[in-house]
């Protein structure tokens, strides 16, 4: 099997509509930066099959974006809609390009982000297939200590939102490594479950 990586920025100018949570005020842009956003991505292809992964730093994109992002890579690539994995971090400290979801309603559709990610996917995309070479893939599994229950019972029995230590958990992590023929590693995927509240107490 041959397999490639690719990695594009997708930062958003400033002042371009947060996803936020729900709380919070539904036109909040951001005005500062603390880290780059990226979307990265996996081409593997095996005879006549063929795979692309993409992964955002970003909460979601509805059915209509992700459709419009598979439609942009198939005019540039020949790769077809079922062969294209689609995955986000669902980080809350990323842009929205969307007004479908709750925090979104009342705002029309970001089109300026949308070129920015559109942009951004299929340039990563590209790089990916570009890179591709010889390659071996390797599963295994492993475990970890990061996810934390996030449903505490209280003293009435009722489930809240809030950290609980003894709660349970998934802690195993599945992975895949896929290395050239060098021994040298070309992409690691692997899946925490864990809903990552990076700015929410």
């Amino acid at each position: 099997m041959k397999a490639g990586v690719g990695r594009m920025p997708i930062t958003p100018p400033p002042g371009t509509r947060m996803a936020n949570f729900g709380s919070m005020a539904p036109d909040a842009a951001w005005d500062a930066l603390h880290d780059d956003l990226f979307v990265r991505a996996l081409y593997a292809a095996q005879g006549k099959e063929q795979v692309l992964i993409l992964a955002y730093d970003l909460l979601f994109l509805g059915r209509d974006e992700v459709d419009a992002l598979k439609g942009a890579i198939g005019r540039h690539l020949d790769i077809l809609p079922r062969q294209i994995l689609v995955n986000f971090s669902h980080t809350h400290s990323g842009p929205t390009i969307m007004h479908s979801w709750a925090v979104t309603l009342a705002h029309p559709r970001d089109e300026l982000y949308a070129r920015v990610l559109e942009q951004g996917t299929i340039g990563a995309a590209l790089q990916a297939v570009a890179n591709a070479r010889e390659a071996t893939l390797w599963t295994g599994e492993g475990q970890t200590a990061l996810p934390v229950s996030r449903r505490r019972l209280n003293a009435e029995g009722k489930a809240e939102w809030r950290p609980d230590p003894t709660g349970t958990i998934y802690d195993r992590v599945p992975i895949c490594l896929l290395k050239d023929t060098d021994d040298k590693p070309i992409c690691c995927l692997f899946s925490i479950a864990c809903h990552p509240s990076t700015t929410k107490g």
